[in-house]
């Protein structure tokens, strides 16, 4: 799915996303494959696959799993990352 804007996900997709924009999942969303965004901001689950973005915001209660590479992360309490997280410079979503 190769996107220009926003994306708001309270489902389930399975594939690959790419995006100028922000991608925000849901607390009942969840995303099986990859991501390559502006900005990710997760409230449900993201497995299966590698995020590429340039701001990564995981909220309370949220599942990462799999590798995550940003130039910024922050994750509140609650939130649980099992991967790998790499700090890169601006990664850019062409």
């Amino acid at each position: 799915m190769i996107l220009q804007g926003p994306l708001h996900i309270n489902g389930t997709i399975e594939g690959n996303i790419k995006t100028l924009g922000q991608v925000l999942i849901g607390a009942k969303g969840e995303v099986r494959g990859n991501i390559e965004a502006k900005h990710m901001v997760l409230a449900g689950r993201f497995s299966d696959g590698v995020a590429f973005v340039q701001q990564a915001e995981l909220l309370s209660g949220a599942v990462f799993e799999g590798d995550l590479h940003a130039s910024k992360c922050s994750c509140e309490a609650g939130g649980k990352i099992t991967g790998t997280v790499r700090m890169v410079p601006i990664v850019k979503a062409e």
